[in-house]
């Protein structure tokens, strides 16, 4: 609320302040609230139509809002004015992905993950739609798995720490479930049942 009424606050010295506009979108968008983000980004482009970050903001609003069609504009839109977004990439391929065009899916994560190596989304997005492929090329797959680990999570290595709990047989298993998107994965459709079993 703090950060809202902060931008609300320059905007009301400054109303053609884009950036403000954009930044506002992106606290909506964080808080879920759709309309008020979609209202902020489109005041950004509407004073600089070559925002790119706005263009993508509004996207992942129409995508949100169930809009698929409008969301690849605007990301169709980022993409022309920055060809070098990761971001625009990795939507756009999203979107593909979910059209079923597996093929343009490929090439956009594939750009995104030239473009940003180090960010994890499109290159674990790029994985999952290899699956998806007609003719699946497993020497791609394990290429692309053996990169990931190597970019994102080999790093973590050194800091696993070993458990040194009771190992103890017939001692009570106790079991967490930590997933930092499960709310929006597909998985969340068939886990109450794995919970309620427990």
């Amino acid at each position: 609320q703090e950060a809202i009424e902060v931008l609300q606050a320059a905007l009301a010295r400054k109303p053609d302040f884009a950036i403000a506009h954009n930044n506002l979108g992106n606290v909506f968008w964080h808080q879920r609230m759709l309309e008020q983000a979609g209202a902020a980004y489109e005041a950004a482009i509407a004073i600089n139509p070559r925002f790119v970050e706005a263009l993508n903001g509004i996207g992942n609003v129409r995508k949100e809002q169930g809009l698929r069609e409008a969301a690849l504009d605007h990301y169709t839109r980022a993409l022309a004015i920055d060809p070098n977004s990761a971001v625009a990439h990795c939507n756009i391929g999203t979107i593909r992905c979910e059209q079923g065009l597996v093929v343009e899916a490929l090439e956009h994560f594939s750009n995104a993950v030239a473009l940003d190596p180090t960010w994890p989304l499109p290159h674990s997005n790029l994985l999952l739609t290899l699956h998806y492929a007609d003719e699946i090329d497993v020497h791609r797959m394990g290429l692309e798995q053996r990169r990931w680990n190597e970019r994102h999570a080999s790093r973590f290595v050194s800091e696993a720490q070993l458990h040194s709990g009771d190992c103890s047989s017939g001692r009570r298993l106790r079991v967490g479930y930590i997933s930092a998107d499960l709310r929006n994965h597909a998985v969340a459709c068939f886990f109450e049942p794995l919970l309620s079993a427990h």
